[in-house]
């Protein structure tokens, strides 16, 4: 419950928390985290695709919110997971890249990395609350793995 207090990014806190608890997010792989983590904020699109790579993680995740709450009809979105595995992955692909090789515009892109970057700060301060050194963890991997090029230059307009 502590947990789910911190987290105000996301659409649905509780499933979130439920996921890390029960094991559901990976914790080795900060990528594949801070990509999985989008789905809790990410509107569920009508065509949505899943990536063979994560689908299976994925699949979990969302049988997990169907179960919480009950309903069917409760889907996470998946359309920022594979945007942001080329932006944290070994080739650090540009937000150019991105929106070529994608269905994501530039200007969402950027807005769901910086919604992206507040859910791991909200995230790192209930593991704070918690005491879960592991996710402090991770969070903090996934940030600075995160904050890098176009989207966190800071705007001229508010100087």
């Amino acid at each position: 419950g502590k947990m789910a207090a911190c987290l105000v990014a996301p659409e649905d806190p509780l499933v979130l928390v439920e996921a890390w608890t029960a094991n559901l997010l990976p914790r080795g792989d900060v990528p594949t985290f801070v990509a999985l983590l989008s789905a809790f904020l990410a509107q569920a699109r009508r065509n949505q695709e899943h990536d063979p790579a994560w689908s299976g993680v994925f699949g979990k995740l969302q049988r997990l919110r169907q179960t919480f709450w009950g309903c069917a009809d409760m889907k996470l979105g998946s359309w920022m997971i594979q945007p942001l595995l080329l932006w944290l992955g070994p080739a650090q692909a540009s937000v150019a890249h991105i929106v070529e090789h994608t269905d994501v515009a530039a200007g969402h892109f950027c807005k769901e990395l910086l919604r992206v970057d507040e859910l791991l700060r909200q995230m790192r301060d209930a593991a704070d609350i918690a005491g879960d050194p592991d996710l402090a963890a991770m969070s903090d991997a996934g940030r600075d793995a995160l904050v890098r090029g176009l989207p966190f230059t800071p705007s001229f307009f508010l100087r």
